[in-house]
């Protein structure tokens, strides 16, 4: 069919009327068709005899109609824009669009902030805070009352947790529950590159911060390795500055001083040395840094992200693969599986019942953990760790009727204002880098 090509310079029509600016403009439709050049049928030229080819599409008439007959009011049905012609050819719009389109952007700028930027002030950040709180002290308790009460062996309680987490958290992402939100990562179809490698890298990352824990436990006190931990902000500080290249501001690494200091006054009391057990606190800290922080890594890669759910079961079942054998063949004969100090225990009904309970916690205590990871920044995570240690010292005193020193309840006034200092140098560094990025930009 044969096309005739018509170029007219001319707007549509000539009644402009004014905005409320004070503007001429055309009624909406016309403005963005005056100059535009347009390709027409003969079937079209019949249809619309008139010689203005700048009329709107057929599908933009305010009546319907789809012949030549328009009437006068469908020109004031408003025509909508797409996102592209918004931005690229704005000088077209009247001041009330401008200022709209600025006005959706912001808002959409708003909505698209990540729950990382809010860090802590974001609500999910706030439940899940209080949610590995939560189970981080059940499950404090339940060691403390299966390893003392019930005198089982550390290493088979261990060893039983990684298992538990394990299998819980398989049934779990076989749940229909499990397949979004925490359980599966939206939008990933496919298993991702080097799959094995980064589930190897964290096993053997969780693996060793188990196994050093136990070491370290065994050999010196609790309040000797919860000194040592207090110093896991400055790691993590270095160890994110290595992998992920995240600086931390001046201000906001000053602040880590009082919480780190707050704690080891916290634990202060009842140190004992131990030269193995010390080289196995401080590798259990740097550990356990890097774990959080590789863990991070892939929580918040964009083109290739795991859920924590995910996360947390193929980690753990690569950190089994490593630790039952390590403990059956190093740590323990088969015949000693369930002796405490010196004693052999029958598994009762009631030993099962508190290691299920124990097993559990433990696995919301690590599927909280790794959820609250994906949500803050891997520095913000070892600062709630330090606070949750703090108040696990306090909370054990209500509990188990443990002694309190004036040292402790200094330490825990110390980190809690180390915490308040920290948030609000977070606060401070996030507006003078938006101060930044706003002075570039005009610039």
């Amino acid at each position: 069919m044969e096309e005739v090509r018509i170029e007219d310079e001319t707007e549509v029509r000539r009644d402009s009327f004014e905005n409320d600016h004070g503007r001429k403009r055309t009624p909406s439709g016309d403005h963005r068709h005056s100059s535009r050049a347009r390709s027409y049928s003969h079937s079209e030229n019949e249809r619309y005899p008139s010689t203005d080819r700048t009329l709107p599409h057929r599908s933009s008439f305010g009546d319907g109609s789809t012949d030549g007959s328009v009437a006068n009011d469908s020109f004031d049905a408003p025509r909508s824009y797409s996102h592209s012609e918004m931005l690229h050819d704005p000088k077209h719009l009247t001041i009330n669009e401008q200022e709209l389109i600025k006005i959706t952007q912001m808002q959409v700028e708003s909505k698209d902030a990540t729950p990382e930027n809010k860090g802590l002030l974001e609500k999910g950040a706030v439940i899940f805070l209080f949610l590995w709180y939560f189970f981080s002290f059940c499950t404090l308790i339940l060691n403390k009352y299966i390893l003392s009460e019930m005198d089982l062996n550390a290493q088979f309680l261990g060893a039983w947790q990684i298992l538990c987490t394990t299998v819980f958290g398989f049934i779990q992402l076989r749940l229909p529950c499990g397949q979004t939100g925490i359980g599966r990562a939206p939008g990933r179809k496919s298993v991702p590159p080097n799959f094995l490698f980064n589930m190897t890298i964290g096993g053997v990352l969780r693996f060793g911060t188990t196994i050093l824990a136990l070491l370290a436990l065994k050999n010196v006190a609790a309040s000797f390795v919860e000194t040592i931990k207090s110093t896991a902000p400055m790691f993590t500080v270095l160890i994110t500055w290595m992998m992920l290249r995240e600086k931390t501001g001046f201000w906001v690494s000053l602040s880590l001083i009082p919480i780190m200091g707050g704690l080891a006054l916290c634990s202060s009391s009842e140190l004992s040395f131990n030269t193995i057990g010390f080289m196995a606190a401080i590798s259990t800290n740097i550990v356990e840094c890097f774990q959080n922080v590789f863990s991070k890594k892939l929580l918040s890669n964009d083109k290739h992200k795991y859920s924590p759910l995910e996360l947390q079961f193929y980690m753990s079942s690569a950190a089994l693969v490593l630790l039952v054998p390590a403990w059956f063949f190093v740590d323990l004969p088969l015949k000693q599986l369930y002796i405490g100090r010196g004693r052999r225990r029958h598994l009762d009904r009631h030993i099962l019942m508190a290691l299920l309970f124990d097993g559990v916690s433990f696995h919301l205590q690590s599927v909280t953990a790794y959820a609250l990871m994906q949500r803050i920044s891997p520095v913000t995570h070892s600062v709630a760790n330090t606070a949750k240690r703090a108040l696990l010292i306090w909370l054990s005193v209500l509990v188990f009727g443990n002694t309190i020193t004036v040292l402790s309840g200094l330490g825990s006034m110390v980190v809690l204002a180390g915490v308040v200092l920290y948030q609000r140098a977070c606060d401070a560094e996030k507006r003078r880098r938006a101060e930044e990025i706003q002075d570039q930009s005009e610039s």
